[in-house]
């Protein structure tokens, strides 16, 4: 079995579509996966709806996608992968930088609607 290009997904529990789970936007925003999957579900499919999580392999000789992983196994793996990278001094100061050009891109909208005001 080898990994997905994306082998974690986020899916309603009502049945609506299946949509990756990009572990570099939760690291960006500094979420865990369940911090994350809340936010992206009560965005995407409105508030209270329900989630669930899955982590998918392809056989490695081909033939369908196996769901390896429900939403706990999910959250256990993908919560390991960004503690792991939070002990990477390199990624922390690229988190840094994320933050200092939100912060950058705050205060220039203030002054846009100020001068637009």
């Amino acid at each position: 079995m080898v990994l997905s290009p994306y082998p974690f997904y986020i899916t309603n529990e009502s049945g609506g579509g299946q949509n990756p789970l990009y572990i570099s936007w939760m690291w960006q925003r500094n979420l865990n996966a369940r911090e994350y999957a809340d936010d992206f579900a009560k965005n995407s499919w409105g508030k209270g709806a329900q989630w669930k999580l899955q982590t998918q392999m392809n056989p490695k000789g081909g033939g369908p996608v196996k769901v390896v992983g429900g939403t706990e196994d999910t959250i256990k793996w993908v919560d390991g992968i960004i503690k792991s990278l939070e002990t990477q001094p390199e990624v922390l100061e690229h988190r840094k930088k994320i933050v200092a050009v939100q912060k950058l891109g705050e205060k220039a909208l203030l002054l846009i609607g100020e001068e637009l005001g």
